[in-house]
């Protein structure tokens, strides 16, 4: 999906451009709020906090102030997907194998040889 997003919002950019419209795509990381608490495991949701480098999840205002900004037409951004996530998703790219204590990898999800049977 992401490689999928990554090359429509690149094309697009192109193709619109000689009309001046620029083309960008925001990834939002985890959003804080009442939902993100509800449906996640309150020790899953502390450790996924913790793999935030900026800290603590995005505020959808935040993620309103970046579709404001790159709407302006001072920007002259295109073609871009930008990752709003507090830095969560460098994390994932530069330690893909880093694992919690519990045998959770930075997503949450059980790293395979935790769940894999004994061969």
């Amino acid at each position: 999906m992401r490689s999928a997003l990554n090359t429509f919002v690149r094309y697009a950019a192109v193709e619109y451009a000689e009309r001046r419209i620029r083309v960008n795509a925001l990834k939002a990381g985890m959003l804080d709020g009442s939902q993100a608490r509800r449906w996640r495991r309150a020790d899953m949701y502390d450790r996924l906090i913790r793999e935030i480098p900026l800290g603590p999840p995005v505020e959808p205002q935040e993620l309103a102030k970046m579709i404001l900004w790159l709407a302006t037409d001072a920007v002259l951004v295109t073609g871009t997907v930008m990752s709003v996530d507090g830095g969560s998703h460098l994390r994932r790219q530069l330690f893909p194998d880093e694992l919690s204590p519990q045998g959770f990898d930075s997503m949450g999800r059980r790293h395979p040889s935790e769940h894999m049977p004994d061969s």
